[in-house]
């Protein structure tokens, strides 16, 4: 202002000296229109704080994230609607050597709703944040309160090598679209990778896993993850998802958070991380987001109201359906892709799509038993075995029985089908027969 008043109406002033009153003049003005430019970028980052497009920089790690985040609500209207009653703001704004730079000291009560409210949303990560903080010193914890203290430069507010503390989320995989391009799932997302169709049997369960009193019957088939995983069109698209994230100019924020997405929660600047080569980077990263693509599409336990249900089965031991969802899976040669390919065991989880009809019955095996042997008479021996094709019958107190694929009877025993033992077809119409007489 005062180079401004000489200039305009001293009469004694030198050229030398009008020179410099002119580049004070040049040089207030240049920095009072940066000044603003630079302010806009931290009030407008201020105002997408909480728009979900958007993150808060800084390593979630260590409460570095807990902290930026803090300092950025700072900036702009901190009242107890948000963190509670009684949280104390000091902010202010100075200048040191031509830069600008804000400075707050946030206290929030201890008690504060602010935590359990983040939480709540679905961030349950802040209390390990700030426990982080805490112990080494980001955070402190005095007189009952949470002590956040940060400075923001805001000279160089989102300039190259300068302070950004929000930045644009990466758009997370569209996974229909990803699966239908590596041709996992076909136009109308049906999967179409699938095993030979075959039919299962056994008890009902509801929701809870307990028994409905309805028998179901299923063709059920297998949906081939393995197939469908190691196709030349999905390594495309993982190749494609892949550079797209992180080869493209991304910060390491947007990168970790990407990473949170597909449930990789290990921080990529910490020495566990960087000491991984590149290719096992990628290897990890691959697996995640495959787990991650198939995520949700399978129900725990069928749905007796739906005709067609895509169900996710855990392999048990001593489990009629798991026995015959084994030994199918085992003579088509379908490998589990979530085991590095190799054969499905029993405690493996395997994908199944099924169509089921339901029977209402209060005796199980009398049922079974009474049903073949209504076939036994009406169509002969051969219609019997058609039935019992990988699918177990259980005769009380003689054993449970199933036909393989070349036709033999089999008793049921142990784990591995190929190893059943062997059982005449005289020897299995006789124990027929006298289960239907006893029963």
């Amino acid at each position: 202002m005062e180079a401004q008043m000489n200039m305009n109406f001293a009469t004694d002033i030198t050229d030398e000296q009008r020179a410099e009153y002119a580049n004070s003049i040049s040089s207030f003005k240049s920095y009072a229109q940066s000044s603003l430019t630079q302010m806009g970028r931290l009030i407008a980052d201020v105002d997408n704080l909480n728009n979900s497009k958007y993150i808060v920089v800084g390593n979630a790690k260590n409460g570095e994230q807990l902290v930026n985040r803090i300092a950025l609500g700072a900036i702009g209207d901190v009242n107890e609607e948000v963190y509670g009653a009684g949280v104390i703001v000091d902010k202010k704004l100075t200048e040191q050597n031509g830069s600008n730079i804000v400075s707050s000291t946030v206290k929030i009560p201890t008690n504060s709703k602010f935590f359990k409210q983040v939480a709540n949303g679905g961030g349950k990560g802040i209390y390990d944040q700030l426990q982080a903080g805490l112990s080494n010193g980001k955070i402190v914890e005095k007189d009952g309160y949470y002590v956040f203290k940060n400075t923001i430069d805001v000279s160089n507010y989102e300039s190259r090598g300068g302070m950004d503390y929000l930045q644009e989320k990466i758009d997370g995989v569209k996974a229909n679209e990803f699966l239908m391009n590596a041709k996992v799932l076909d136009k109308n997302a049906a999967f179409t990778h699938l095993s030979k169709p075959f039919i299962t049997s056994g008890n009902e369960l509801n929701i809870d896993g307990e028994k409905t009193g309805y028998y179901v019957t299923n063709e059920t088939e297998i949906v081939d993850l393995a197939a469908s995983t190691t196709s030349k069109e999905f390594r495309d698209q993982l190749d494609a998802e892949y550079d797209r994230v992180f080869k493209s100019g991304s910060s390491v924020s947007q990168m970790q958070d990407y990473l949170y997405s597909i449930g990789i929660v290990d921080d990529i600047t910490g020495d566990e991380w960087q000491n991984l080569s590149v290719a096992k980077r990628k290897q990890k990263i691959n697996n995640a987001l495959t787990e991650h693509l198939f995520e949700g599409r399978f129900a725990g336990l069928a749905n007796p109201s739906e005709k067609v249900n895509q169900v996710a089965v855990v392999l048990k031991e001593g489990d009629e359906k798991s026995e015959q969802i084994l030994a199918a899976a085992i003579e088509q040669g379908i490998q589990n892709p979530l085991n590095n390919n190799q054969p499905y065991k029993m405690g493996d989880t395997i994908y199944i799509k099924e169509s089921q009809v339901r029977d209402k019955r209060k005796d199980v095996d009398s049922s079974e038993v009474l049903s073949l042997y209504k076939i036994l008479q009406d169509k002969g021996e051969a219609n019997v075995k058609k039935q019992l094709v990988n699918v177990p019958i259980n005769i009380k107190g003689r054993g449970k029985f199933l036909v393989d694929k070349s036709g033999q009877f089999r008793l049921v025993s142990g784990s591995n089908p190929r190893l059943y033992p062997i059982v005449s077809d005289t020897n299995f119409f006789e124990a027929l027969n006298d289960a239907v007489k006893t029963e």
